[in-house]
């Protein structure tokens, strides 16, 4: 590709960044990046311009440990990894707290350092996680809805599932970081158990 612009640079000022991890872009144009060790979401004009940031480091509704993974939903809603609080935040498009889902664990629902947020068609949240090795499906409310994969090399299997997306067709494709590959798998069946 040309280059056409860059912006940022090192800081925790207003537009500056510390290790961003991840970018979204919204229904308005706006770039959404994730600034990992800064513990927030910075907002950002088509043009590059700063225009808001929400998080802070900590633990309390609205606050990231080191947060990897950033999607925008149909209604615009920010869905981030909040990848060292073991978690999933999800704010409005103006960056007000509405929900979280998930905590520290191997149980259904679980994490340990979610890294990778998408989400498909259906508003289902697809998450990667690092240290589980394993891709968990949520329904747009949080609920667990299916997971697939395990520790190790064979197809299907992760070692350490970093980034996800979605193709047009609802393929979930992962980066499968320490087995220096990408896999592209078919959307599990979805069982609706709310709880």
């Amino acid at each position: 590709g040309r280059f056409l612009s860059k912006f940022g640079s090192q800081g925790s000022e207003d537009g500056q960044f510390n290790g961003p991890r991840d970018v979204a872009i919204d229904q308005e144009g706006h770039i959404i990046v994730v600034d990992c060790d800064n513990h927030r979401v910075q907002v950002f004009s088509r043009e590059g311009h700063f225009l808001s940031k929400f998080g802070s480091q900590g633990s309390e509704d609205g606050q990231f440990k080191n947060p990897r993974g950033v999607a925008i939903d149909q209604e615009g809603h920010i869905i981030v990894a909040d990848c060292n609080n073991h978690r999933v935040q999800v704010f409005s498009r103006e960056g007000r707290f509405l929900s979280k889902f998930g905590s520290r664990g191997v149980e259904n629902g679980q994490f340990k350092n979610p890294y990778g947020v998408a989400v498909d068609q259906e508003g289902h949240i697809v998450v990667t996680g690092y240290n589980n090795h394993r891709v968990q499906v949520f329904s747009r409310e949080g609920y667990f809805l299916s997971k697939f994969g395990s520790r190790g090399s064979g197809d299907g299997q992760f070692n350490n599932p970093v980034g996800v997306a979605i193709d047009q067709e609802g393929h979930i494709v992962v980066t499968d970081q320490s087995n220096h590959r990408v896999q592209v798998l078919r959307m599990p069946q979805l069982q609706y158990q709310y709880q």
